[in-house]
């Protein structure tokens, strides 16, 4: 049985049906059999879409208007040439047999929700298997209700990660269609690291509908033109086209057109099937559906296979170059996939930066990830990272205006003693008092750099977070206003006693006057690092305490605070800068800073509305040769 999806239709939208109408007019089509008894009809009669089990029916998926991969799978050979409809039959009255790969093939899976919440990915992956495609919806209304969690909890088993969409021409166009995928889980193939290109699944939805979706072939080929255009423009990554044999011949003709723009991959179950042939005009397949039957995992599943026996080679057909998710709640559960479980987590509020912007330095210093939060609620995608991190202990940053008293009690049925102690709060009267409780909570007397920047705006603060952060130029992040240290700030200067202060910007920022103020603050120097924009302060501070040839360079967007913030403790863990650029352009002072630090990887944070496809590809021409 295809490992379909316990999905439900929570939205719906005209022409489309509802779930109960679908389910109403499947059993309506099935009246006259019922006239004598079908047991069909009966069982159609009484669906409930939520309950169907981990192995439903073709019938329960038309009915349910929600399909799992290969659910129309053909159990026949191809035709040797294209052939005109309507003759195509892709439902199968039962499953084929299991395919045989040869060789040492790289294994992996696929699931949606019909496999339910808790698919068994660490067992999967201790058995051998690598990767897993996730279903994340089908047309515009159909969605995974358990995508967050299993995307979540496939990452934290260490599976390479992708996603997929049951495509539907019969409803939507190729732009409506891929723009949806996209929002419910495609951008995190654009985004996340370690991801897999996204897949559009191509196939007969169900026994009821016309062939190809009432399209010609010259029709079939322009919508997926324009659904590869717009999905491609949005992930800039090149996608997967899964499809079988059949389908591809009668509602293409075998078309060639995508050869250049996509990677192929094929279903085919057929019994005694050890390598199928490629679709014509593609020199090899990329990834094989070979098997309905995942007896690894309780709740069933497909299996797949990559085309290598080499981990490398799979490594690097995922996406390493930039984390992202479709929100910054989701871009920072992406930023704190590489840190262990049991240890510390920060959480700071989403939406306003001053409280915010202190986390960074301290985060980096403690080893830990910040996630962001609403006021009064965490996303179900952060929650489920928390309970996948299970930390010792978890630092609210800012007051109850920036994280509610409520959630904060919340927090400790995530830590490991579950006890109201493992979750405590560094907050101030203001921005400028919580940059203070952090840097004295985090640091201690003797520190050797402090690092100061003006608390009213935040790209100062956040081109001096990495180097905040990072192991050899750690130390704590205080603002001030232009002309004001503020008394919480002098006293936890004072406590400090660091050898040496880093004032973050231009004068405008930070006056001369407060700057000659903060020389009787410190045994050492204090020096400005300054340029004449945002872009340029960026880059006077990481060729100033970073060294040419750093493991990673990571750029965020200089418009807005939450990537960069996320960013900084990761980039710590490797000792690398954070720098900015816009959603259209590399800024001239970025690019002169990445061609002095010649890093060897350079790795984007945000998704493509932070930083496009474009600049990124720009980005990479700056990577050591």
């Amino acid at each position: 049985m295809p490992g379909g999806g316990r999905n439900r239709r929570n939205v719906v939208r005209s022409p489309h049906l509802s779930r109960l109408a679908l389910v109403m007019a499947f059993a309506a089509a099935l009246a006259t059999a019922a006239a004598v008894g079908s047991p069909a009809t009966a069982r159609a009669a009484s669906i409930d879409c939520a309950s169907t089990g981990s192995t439903p029916s073709r019938a329960v998926q038309d009915a349910c208007d929600d399909h799992a991969m290969g659910s129309s799978l053909l159990t026949a050979a191809a035709p040797a040439a294209p052939v005109s409809g309507p003759r195509l039959r892709s439902l199968a009255a039962t499953p084929a047999a299991s395919a045989s790969p040869s060789g040492s093939l790289i294994k992996g899976f696929d699931v949606s929700g019909y496999q339910g919440a808790n698919p068994d990915f660490t067992g999967l992956a201790a058995k051998g298997y690598k990767f897993v495609f996730i279903k994340a919806n089908e047309a515009t209304g159909v969605y995974n209700d358990y995508f967050t969690q299993q995307w979540v909890d496939a990452g934290a088993a260490g599976l390479i990660r992708g996603v997929y969409d049951f495509a539907r021409p019969d409803l939507d166009s190729g732009p409506t269609e891929a723009q949806a995928f996209y929002t419910n889980g495609a951008s995190l193939a654009a985004g996340a690291a370690g991801t897999l290109p996204p897949v559009v699944d191509l196939e007969q939805p169900a026994a009821g509908k016309p062939d190809c979706s009432n399209l010609s072939q010259s029709g079939m080929v322009s919508w997926i033109s324009s659904y590869i255009s717009t999905l491609t423009g949005l992930t800039g990554r090149q996608p997967l086209i899964y499809s079988n044999a059949g389908w591809w011949s009668e509602c293409t003709g075998n078309t060639t057109a995508f050869v250049g723009t996509a990677k192929l991959w094929i279903a085919n179950w057929v019994s005694g099937v050890t390598s199928p042939a490629p679709f014509p005009g593609w020199a090899s397949w990329t990834f094989w559906q070979y098997s309905d039957a995942l007896t690894d995992n309780p709740t069933g599943g497909d299996v797949d296979v990559f085309n290598s026996t080499a981990l490398s080679d799979l490594v690097a057909t995922a996406r390493y170059d930039r984390i992202a998710g479709p929100d910054r709640f989701a871009s920072s559960v992406e930023a704190s996939e590489t840190f262990s479980p049991g240890g510390t987590v920060y959480l700071a509020n989403g939406e306003n930066f001053p409280d915010a912007l202190s986390a960074g330095a301290a985060a980096g210093k403690d080893g830990a990830p910040v996630l962001l939060a609403d006021t009064d609620q965490i996303t179900a995608m952060v929650a489920d990272r928390l309970t996948a991190l299970k930390p010792a202990k978890i630092v609210v940053i800012g007051g109850t205006a920036s994280i509610s008293d409520t959630l904060k009690s919340s927090l400790t049925q995530y830590t490991q003693s579950g006890n109201s102690s493992s979750v405590v709060r560094e907050s101030g009267a203001d921005r400028f008092d919580t940059s203070a409780a952090v840097a004295q909570a985090s640091f201690a007397p003797g520190v050797g750099t402090v690092y100061i920047a003006s608390g009213m705006t935040f790209p100062d603060a956040l081109s001096a977070s990495a180097a905040a952060a990072a192991p050899s130029t750690a130390g704590p992040l205080l603002l001030v206003t232009p002309d004001l240290i503020p008394q919480s700030v002098r006293d936890v200067l004072t406590q400090l006693q660091p050898r040496s202060i880093t004032v973050v910007g231009g004068s405008a920022a930070i006056s001369e006057d407060v700057y000659e103020q903060l020389s009787a603050l410190t045994t050492g120097a204090v020096t400005r690092l300054a340029g004449d924009d945002r872009f340029g302060t960026g880059e006077q501070i990481v060729t100033t305490e970073f060294r040419p040839g750093v493991p990673i360079a990571y750029v965020a967007s200089g418009l807005n605070f939450p990537d960069a913030l996320v960013g900084a403790p990761l980039a710590a863990l490797s000792g690398s800068p954070v720098l900015m650029a816009t959603p259209t352009a590399v800024p001239g002072a970025t690019a002169d800073a990445l061609t002095a630090l010649r890093p060897q990887k350079i790795i984007v944070l945000g998704g493509a509305n932070s930083i496009s496809p474009q600049v990124q590809a720009q980005l990479q021409s700056y990577v050591a040769g």
